[in-house]
């Protein structure tokens, strides 16, 4: 792996498979005019939001929450390391005119459909590690010890940068097959599920939710995916959705044919919830922070005053998140990106009482041993909780 003029190349291949990292794959002429490009959206993203790319937040030396994860104060460092490598979409220029609107940037509206690629992009990442590390899969999933469940979580450093070159290529904004999760197709499907919507309008969380439900079902069969309903989590609808039997035959549809094997199938799980009339009533602060401790736990989308945010943990009373509110152009082709241009940054704090009432959160269970442990997790719990499991 090398780097070169501090970007970092990665060739994802025009097949998906045999990523390969590299630096001299592109002409120097080319790296010079990424610069360039680079620049001007860190100047553009100044100037309509007063939000400066380069700016690091301080974090404290105590403990970090993190999807599961815990970070004692002493390794604060480590945990600022490791989110280097977690996917980060922003606004992006220059792609191809979406097909209702002649509109090539989403800067100023997308920023909820970015956010909600952020928290899918997670959950794939978790589905490679737990195909890849079947031995550890809920290995303390009943642990009396909520402390130790921490020991069962997906690490946030979860692939390769390989592994995460190939999810990356999955939301490049090209209206291609090979990018299922790009904005044209969330989209049309926008417009097939919200005829009414105004194409470019700001996304809530239960319709970003849904489309990307949508999206999954049809254009990528290794998991399932459920969006919850009023916060309504249904285990008899999940148990349906998971069958090995539907999941074949969602994959082998294309092809005429159709296979009977009982099994069960990876789970998404994304639950939309309004918790006050604007900002996060302070009851729901402790349970908020249960959900980001919660192994199964990906993250929650959500945001403050209509600019939505990828909230990935907490320290003391402050959430942390990746903050989209920066534009970019996109790759020239769908087979080169800029490594450095769809990962992690840098991150974000603010104080839970300050976020909007209006979020979703999102759970990851690989077996289904692993989404009882949820159910259990989440029922009963000593905190006010407006999540229902419907058994």
């Amino acid at each position: 792996m090398e780097e070169d003029d501090g970007f970092l190349m990665v060739d994802v291949g025009s097949s998906g498979t045999g990523v390969s990292v590299s630096a001299s794959a592109i002409p120097a002429r080319k790296k010079r005019r990424s610069l360039e490009k680079l620049v001007l959206g860190s100047v553009v993203a100044r100037t309509y939001y007063n939000v400066r790319p380069s700016h690091r937040c301080r974090f404290a030396e105590s403990p970090v929450c993190s999807m599961g994860n815990h970070y004692n104060a002493d390794q604060v460092p480590r945990f600022l390391h490791e989110c280097r490598t977690l996917p980060w979409f922003c606004y992006r220029n220059g792609f191809q005119a979406l097909h209702t609107v002649n509109v090539r940037s989403d800067t100023g509206w997308g920023c909820m459909l970015r956010s909600g690629q952020m928290i899918l992009a997670r959950a794939l990442l978790c589905n490679k590690w737990a195909k890849a590390h079947p031995q550890y899969v809920g290995c303390l999933i009943n642990s009396a010890n909520p402390l130790n469940m921490a020991l069962s979580s997906i690490p946030l450093v979860c692939a390769s940068l390989s592994e995460i070159a190939e999810v990356i290529k999955l939301f490049l904004d090209f209206p291609d097959d090979r990018c299922p999760f790009s904005i044209h197709h969330i989209i049309h499907t926008r417009a097939q599920l919200y005829p009414l919507a105004n194409s470019i309008d700001w996304f809530s969380p239960s319709h970003i939710s849904n489309i990307l439900e949508s999206l999954v079902t049809n254009h990528y069969p290794g998991i399932a995916m459920y969006s919850a309903k009023e916060g309504i989590i249904d285990i008899r609808e999940i148990t349906q959705l998971c069958s090995i039997t539907n999941v074949f035959q969602r994959k082998l549809h294309q092809r005429g044919r159709s296979i009977v094997y009982k099994g069960w199938s990876p789970i998404f799980i994304l639950v939309p919830l309004q918790l006050g009339s604007r900002t996060i009533i302070s009851d729901y602060i402790p349970v908020i922070k249960h959900f980001l401790g919660l192994p199964q736990c990906v993250g929650i989308i959500g945001g403050r005053s209509r600019k939505s945010f990828y909230f990935i943990g907490f320290q003391e009373d402050k959430i942390i998140f990746l903050d989209p509110h920066a534009v970019r152009d996109v790759p020239y082709s769908c087979d080169y990106i800029l490594f450095q241009d769809y990962v992690c940054p840098h991150l974000q704090k603010t104080s839970l009482s300050q976020i909007n009432s209006s979020l979703a959160v999102g759970f990851y269970c690989h077996t289904q041993q692993e989404l009882s442990a949820l159910c259990s997790s989440l029922t009963p719990t000593p905190f006010l909780n407006p999540i229902t499991i419907n058994q």
